[in-house]
């Protein structure tokens, strides 16, 4: 489906070696179409997503994220309008009905992702 096409254009981003510059550029975009990706994680038409698509979104995200070092300006990414997407739509949505997961396996990949992403995110600009 629709978001299973999503799910794999950002499982293939996430897996390109990006230069600084480029994974900036590639993260603005990644925030531009937040709302078009939170469409399509919410559509449960076909039945359940898996949480493929926010599984992929993330680890697309955390990719582009660290991609970019401190030294080269990670921290003024805008990192505010993914981390809404993450507490209001994952959090506190995807991850309350493990039953939507039709493995258990996939429903922890999702929490772990969140929870990197909120650590990155908490860490902000210090030295690791």
């Amino acid at each position: 489906g629709d978001a299973g096409v999503k799910a794999a254009c950002l499982g293939a981003l996430a897996h390109i070696d990006f230069s600084p510059i480029a994974a900036k550029a590639a993260f603005s975009s990644l925030t531009a179409v937040l709302p078009v990706l939170l469409v399509a994680m919410s559509d449960t038409r076909n039945g359940s997503s898996d949480g493929a698509l926010a599984i992929e979104l993330l680890t697309c995200a955390i990719h582009l994220v660290q991609t970019v070092p401190l030294s080269k300006g990670r921290y003024s990414l805008d990192l505010q309008p993914l981390t809404h997407v993450v507490v209001h739509h994952i959090l506190m949505k995807a991850l309350v009905d493990l039953s939507q997961f039709s493995t258990t396996s996939r429903y922890w990949r999702l929490a772990s992702l969140t929870l990197r992403w909120l650590r990155l995110v908490l860490r902000g600009p210090l030295p690791l």
